[in-house]
């Protein structure tokens, strides 16, 4: 018999939680647009956090980006159930292409599962501490990481 999963709209605050607890190597991200949780009966399986991209430029173009997806590793499938209702999500927000980045040791699977595809590869992971300014060492991996992306459609005008 299947499984049987609902998603919902999740506070940030709970999704922050949940991600703190099952994260592989991130902590919560700071800030969010909106959070979906992924549920089988009453348990929370899963999260994905839809934010705004830290470049100007990708934000300028409607880009958003799943700045964290974390299930739980013995939920099959969990992933990808999250990235098509996150998809969904930002399309009906009117977003024009959804962006997430991966480390290499992440083979992506899911991604490429939701029609996900690598564009390019980040090489110069850094930290903002410069000797000039010094900052605390960053709480994320700054290794090399790749991005993926996938075009959303274009919501048609609506007549009134």
């Amino acid at each position: 018999m299947p499984r049987r999963f609902q998603t919902r709209w999740l506070p940030l605050r709970e999704a922050d939680r949940f991600i703190a607890l099952h994260h592989r190597h991130h902590v919560p991200a700071q800030g969010g647009i909106v959070a979906l949780g992924l549920w089988e009966g009453e348990e929370l399986v899963g999260v994905s956090v839809l934010g705004r991209p830290l470049s100007r430029e990708l934000q300028r173009q409607g880009v958003v980006e799943i700045t964290r997806l974390c299930v739980r590793p013995e939920v099959k499938h969990a992933g990808s159930a999250l990235l098509g209702r996150a998809r969904r999500v930002a399309q009906s927000l009117g977003f024009s292409r959804i962006v997430t980045y991966t480390q290499p040791e992440e083979g992506g699977a899911s991604l490429r599962a939701a029609a996900m595809q690598v564009d390019l590869e980040l090489t110069n992971g850094r930290d903002w501490d410069t000797p000039t300014l010094r900052r605390n060492p960053p709480l994320h991996p700054v290794a090399r990481k790749a991005r993926w992306w996938t075009n959303l459609r274009h919501q048609p005008e609506l007549e009134l």
